[in-house]
């Protein structure tokens, strides 16, 4: 049975009120045809948490809801047209806005498709009760099941109908239930959670990217600690890269970076699950082959922990964390301190992170043609030159100008 709420004037909504959504709304309510937007943006803003992209559903053909988009002056990007997908894109915003569908064949991840208009045969097609609630044009919340909406505001994960029939439509939504309940945390069901046990060798059918996407998002949530000790529980960890997971550690992680007023980052729950190790890191990457700039954000941390002892983070006050965050990145200095167990002062530590987290990072003041200018003959040598005066600015705090850099630079 649908159930409907009204939040024109909850404040959680006030992004129903953007120009550009307005626009979207305005060229695709029309000829009968509704959109409305569904998922994450109406679920994050039911129990107060902060929105990412806004997904729309509609009961118009993708072939309608391009050309209806091109008409009110939006790019039209065919995301995944044969699901009947397009991201539509206006003065720098962009929605997903999807066909109403039913899934006419699956395989276990990928599904074939048939367009329709119904409202409710959308909403039990999707994986969460949590994400199928759908808010119109005039702010009117449906709820197509009858328990998104409670389950949503109870925070609690739950497949639509039967577990065991929506994993088999698509394994990946095993994922998907530890990383929600990562990031909402409050509840799920035991029946739920037995089907992802009972089903988790169809996981073996996931890509290694896919995977890997998943558990970064995981292990930045919130109750991303809750989560592991499921997933330990049932036995995945092993099966997807994680062979040694050190659990406890990353509940410490996890603690010490509220403690210090760190945003959780996903470098560092990574390195606090995986191990710190440049060999840890470098494999887990690999095996879900995960982007170079990943590895090497990760590499940087490993590098600071294996070149840094624990007594110098012990002893460390802020001019030395500013010279680390200047060599190795701030955000590296302020991952491996959450990830030091450092017998300190916490208001100390929090006083010292929140100073460095303001900090701007200075910019060094010699460059190669200030050691032309000084006498220093081009080639090998004047890497090596301006690398010392580097060296020499960072020791001194970043006190010494250009001219102390360079006084006698000819000379030498």
């Amino acid at each position: 049975m649908t159930s409907i709420l009204d939040v024109c004037e909850e404040p959680h909504f006030s992004w129903r009120e953007d120009a550009c959504l307005k626009a979207l709304f305005a060229a695709l309510n029309r000829d009968g045809d509704e959109v409305r937007v569904v998922g994450g943006a109406v679920r994050n803003s039911l129990i107060g948490l902060p929105i990412g992209d806004i997904d729309c559903a509609t009961t118009a053909l993708p072939s309608e809801t391009m050309e209806r988009g091109r008409e009110a002056g939006f790019k039209i990007v065919p995301t995944g047209l044969e699901h009947g997908t397009l991201t539509l894109v206006k003065d720098g915003q962009s929605y997903e806005v999807t066909s109403l569908r039913a899934d006419v064949e699956t395989d276990g991840r990928h599904a074939k498709v048939a367009f329709g208009q119904d409202w409710a045969e959308d909403a039990a097609r999707r994986d969460f009760t949590m994400n199928a609630l759908y808010l119109d044009a005039d702010g009117q919340l449906y709820d197509h099941l009858g328990s998104g909406i409670s389950d949503t505001k109870a925070r609690r994960v739950r497949f639509i109908g039967k577990a065991e029939e929506r994993i088999r439509e698509d394994y990946l939504r095993i994922l998907r239930f530890f990383r929600f309940y990562a990031q909402y945390g409050h509840a799920f069901h035991r029946t739920d959670y037995d089907a992802c046990v009972a089903l988790q060798d169809g996981m073996k059918q996931l890509s290694a990217e896919r995977v890997g996407v998943e558990m970064i998002k995981l292990v930045q949530g919130e109750f991303g600690y809750s989560a592991l000790e499921a997933m330990f529980d049932g036995g995945f960890l092993g099966q997807i890269g994680l062979k040694v997971p050190m659990i406890k550690r990353f509940g410490y992680y996890q603690s010490q970076s509220v403690m210090l007023g760190i945003p959780l980052s996903s470098t560092g729950a990574l390195m606090a699950v995986n191990g710190h190790c440049r060999e840890s890191v470098e494999g887990l990457m690999q095996a879900w082959r995960q982007p170079n700039r990943l590895r090497d954000a990760l590499v940087r941390r490993s590098a600071l922990l294996e070149q840094i002892s624990t007594s110098d983070f012990q002893t460390a006050e802020l001019q030395t964390l500013k010279q680390w965050a200047y060599l190795y990145g701030k955000d590296t200095v302020l991952d491996c301190l959450a990830l030091q167990r450092l017998d300190r002062d916490a208001e100390d530590l929090r006083e010292l992170c929140q100073h460095l987290q303001q900090w701007d990072l200075p910019a060094f003041p010699v460059k190669g043609k200030d050691l032309i200018a000084a006498g220093v003959t081009p080639g090998p040598e004047m890497g090596v030159r301006l690398s010392d005066c580097e060296a020499r600015w960072v020791e001194s705090g970043f006190s010494l100008g250009k001219a102390d850099l360079l006084d006698g630079i000819s000379s030498d």
